[in-house]
């Protein structure tokens, strides 16, 4: 198998009867045995009315991987909050504004189930309401 990274693949055609190409296209194919995965947000504590701003990077080899699909997921004691799923940037980059109006007392965590081409990441953060 191929080594994690980024491929060129180019296919050319050529007429019989000339050594030039007469046809040649080519495409750009990103492999990838494991994604690695960062998650935080933009504070660890937030009054009940604060929106808040969870960003994730999706890596590979210590590239970053566009247009992964990224899965966020917040959670209290066991029950799903909020979800929402995005596209990586060019960076690798994905974020999440949680923006319910009301928001308990307690430690909530925010988790990132990453994918791409099959293959899968996932992380986790916590941060409090007070």
């Amino acid at each position: 198998a191929a080594p994690d990274g980024t491929y060129i693949i180019t296919a050319r055609s050529k007429k019989n009867t000339e050594s030039n190409w007469a046809v040649q296209t080519s495409a750009t194919e990103t492999l990838v045995s494991s994604l690695a995965t960062s998650i935080g947000t933009d504070k660890s504590t937030y009054k009940p009315n604060q929106q808040v701003l969870i960003k994730a990077t999706v890596s590979a080899s210590g590239s970053a991987v566009p247009n992964a699909t990224a899965t966020f997921i917040v959670t209290k004691d066991g029950s799903v909050l909020a979800t929402k799923t995005v596209a990586t940037d060019s960076s690798g980059n994905a974020s999440f504004t949680w923006a319910q109006k009301t928001k308990p007392a307690g430690t909530y965590s925010a988790t990132i189930n990453a994918s791409y081409n099959g293959v899968l990441g996932s992380n986790t953060a916590t941060f409090k309401v007070q």
